[in-house]
């Protein structure tokens, strides 16, 4: 479960009196209202300008890096914010914008040296410890970026994402309970926030409360319907409850999100299996499996689905495999692997 770093657009303007450079300065702030108008790549000529005229104009080179980044132009954005550095060591806001760059290149290393560099300026900056609890959980040091998302919320114990981002840490380290409350207290400072809803629909579901599971799961949709993950579990829930066509419904809505999403194909297929839609479950089971072979839940399926048709070597050697992939399923599947055995 990864997560997708906070971009922060700092926007700088500069009062700074150019003495020496009256036309940069100008060519600045006409870039500055531009951004203000999203108009981009006007900006990033203005800008562009301004740093023709005065090659030594810090904030120009700034923006100029923020523009490259809106516009997809990542090379350069890193080149001009580098520059930037270079002109203004203490520019914090530099090494933020950059090191989001490079976490979202997978450059983890660069982006943690950026945001250490961040904290060092200044250490009340929120931003750098947010961001950097983000590059720590997707090099896997979840102590670290607990530490980090906890000074967060020290800093401002009303930001809704930190206490969100740290729920998925305390997920990471089973603390569900702690993780828990973090959902519940993101969801009370922004009520909307459907990633919230669906993580803690999540727990409640692992532990049964089905009906809070559903009642989170019913909102986050209701807030973004294009959250693929929450039409997918409260699928399963369907299942659980027999009521298969609300969960095939629920499938397929996830699966139009995300074409590629195996477990929804799984989910749907053991759905069909149990309506004796045998061949669009087989349809689904070979989706599933062209996306995710490792899947534990999918080979159990199979097995049920060649038990049905009296294909017991095939059922046992799915069973098997999902016994291999993960052992939990032991007391479900032993006795039927013993009793093919016989």
């Amino acid at each position: 479960m990864g997560r997708t770093i906070i971009f922060v657009l700092f926007l700088c303007i500069s009062v700074t009196d150019y003495l020496n450079s009256q036309t940069a300065s100008e060519y600045y702030d006409r870039g500055i209202k531009k951004v203000e108008k999203n108009n981009l790549k006007g900006a990033l000529i203005d800008f562009s300008k301004a740093i023709e005229s005065d090659t030594l104009f810090q904030e120009a080179y700034y923006n100029r890096g923020l523009v490259n980044y809106k516009l997809g132009n990542i090379n350069n954005a890193v080149i001009d914010l580098t520059r930037s550095i270079s002109l203004n060591i203490s520019d914090y806001d530099s090494y933020i914008v950059r090191g989001q760059i490079y976490f979202e290149l997978k450059k983890f290393n660069n982006a943690l040296d950026d945001f250490d560099y961040a904290v060092k300026i200044n250490s009340k900056l929120k931003e750098a410890y947010l961001n950097r609890g983000a590059v720590y959980y997707e090099m896997r040091f979840y102590n670290d970026a607990l530490n980090d998302y906890n000074q967060c919320i020290e800093l401002d114990n009303n930001d809704a994402d930190a206490y969100y981002f740290r729920g998925n840490i305390l997920r990471k380290l089973v603390r569900n309970d702690e993780a828990l409350s973090s959902y519940l207290k993101a969801l009370e400072i922004k009520n909307d926030y459907a990633e919230a809803l669906l993580s803690a629909g999540n727990i409640y579901k692992s532990r049964k409360n089905l009906e809070k599971a559903l009642n989170c799961y019913d909102k986050a949709l209701n807030i973004n319907p294009d959250l693929a993950e929450a039409y997918n579990n409260r699928g399963n829930i369907h299942l659980e409850n027999n009521d298969y066509l609300k969960a095939i419904s629920d499938f397929c809505n996830a699966i139009k999100i995300n074409k590629d999403y195996a477990f929804a194909y799984n989910n749907r297929g053991y759905a069909y299996f149990l309506i004796n839609e045998f061949d669009k479950a087989k349809s689904d089971f070979d989706i599933s499996y062209g996306l995710n072979s490792a899947n534990a839940a999918l080979h159990k399926n199979l097995g049920y689905y060649y038990y049905a048709l009296k294909d017991y070597s095939r059922a046992k050697e799915s069973w098997e495999k999902a016994l291999l992939l993960d052992y939990k399923l032991e007391k479900e599947l032993k006795y039927k692997i013993q009793e093919l055995n016989k």
